[in-house]
């Protein structure tokens, strides 16, 4: 095997083909090493040669065929409806430590007189919303930045949603998603990727949490108990539940916080207070999002769903009696994907 890697590194700065790959379903080991700006050109191949190495290998897929900057990679729909094809680029700035994401094209859109596209981040409250889209006008590409180390980047999954409303009058939602996991590839390489967007089955239930929420003005802290959860979906297994817990203000993240990992339950009992410092005029621009997700010990976790207080939500009752100091009983509350 070593004697393939100078052969590989020649391979990527004459080639200039693209190639066209698949994405694997396939897990990474963590890496400490974070690749320093000097390392940006050799980083996909040492990623790629730790890939070869681990327990969790990646089957099939060709390694050199991820050092060719450019690649072009398919993610098709696993069997579901498709409501969308979409093509975003990757790369990553490691002078801004930047994951950059553009928005290219899109197709193949379901019949809407208007749409727009969310890309974001997994274990994350980075999450970024294209314009509208009006359908049989140009589309203009866009460019989204998230702030976030590469190191960090290898352990996340890029999800991709179509927003929309199929009737009129009625409220934009999600309509479809994917998600990418990116230890799959190597997102500093310019990589160019073509997914399906998959049907979102609405009457999926994804469980209930029962949830309290409370202020204290006299010590300024907000408290956020998160009781239990019912009813979690599983794939594979049953989950390993642990609740995340983030505080933004204006828009941006604050502060964030979880619980323990329930392991092996649908119905996990965490009965866990987390606070946060929060004078009374920052709580009135605040929002607090929950998100409940299926722990993994690599740090792939599987976002199960979410609970949102603030910024008009649903769940805004709650929110409105805690700002009016009112007492606020827990209470059950829906999962969904935001």
């Amino acid at each position: 095997m070593t004697s393939l890697v100078p052969a590989m590194r020649r391979f990527s700065l004459l080639e200039t083909a693209e190639t066209i790959i698949s994405l694997p379903n396939a897990s990474l080991q963590k890496d400490s090493r974070r690749p320093s700006e000097q390392d940006m050109a050799d980083s996909a191949l040492l990623f790629l040669e730790r890939r070869r190495s681990s327990d969790h290998g990646i089957g099939s897929i060709q390694p050199d065929l991820y050092r060719r900057r450019g690649s072009i990679v398919r993610h098709e729909a696993n069997g579901k409806p498709s409501v969308a094809r979409v093509q975003v680029q990757m790369t990553y700035d490691f002078s801004k430590s930047d994951f950059i994401v553009t928005l290219l094209e899109v197709s193949h859109v379901i019949k809407l007189d208007e749409y727009s596209l969310a890309v974001s981040l997994s274990d994350t409250t980075l999450r970024r919303q294209s314009s509208k889209i009006v359908a049989g006008a140009p589309f203009h590409k866009e460019t989204f930045k998230f702030p976030v180390s590469y190191e960090d980047l290898l352990d996340k999954s890029l999800t991709l949603q179509l927003l929309g409303a199929t009737r009129i009058g009625s409220a934009s939602s999600v309509l479809g998603s994917t998600s990418i996991d990116l230890s799959s590839i190597d997102p500093s390489d310019d990589v160019i990727l073509w997914s399906d967007i998959e049907l979102h089955n609405s009457g999926e239930n994804l469980g209930e949490l029962f949830v309290g929420i409370q202020y204290l003005p006299s010590a300024e802290r907000l408290t956020i108990t998160i009781h239990q959860a019912k009813g979690l979906p599983s794939k594979d297994a049953l989950p390993n539940a642990v609740a995340k817990v983030y505080h933004l203000y204006d828009g941006k993240m604050v502060k964030k916080r979880k619980s323990g990992v329930r392991k092996n339950s649908a119905n996990p009992i965490w009965n866990e207070a987390l606070n946060f410092s929060c004078t009374m005029s920052q709580l009135i621009n605040s929002q607090v999002e929950i998100h409940i997700l299926d722990h993994d010990r690599i740090g792939n976790h599987r976002l199960i769903g979410q609970v949102l207080f603030g910024a008009g939500d649903r769940n805004d009752r709650m929110w409105k009696d805690l700002l009016a100091q009112k007492t606020v009983n827990p209470r059950w509350i829906p999962l969904r994907l935001l």
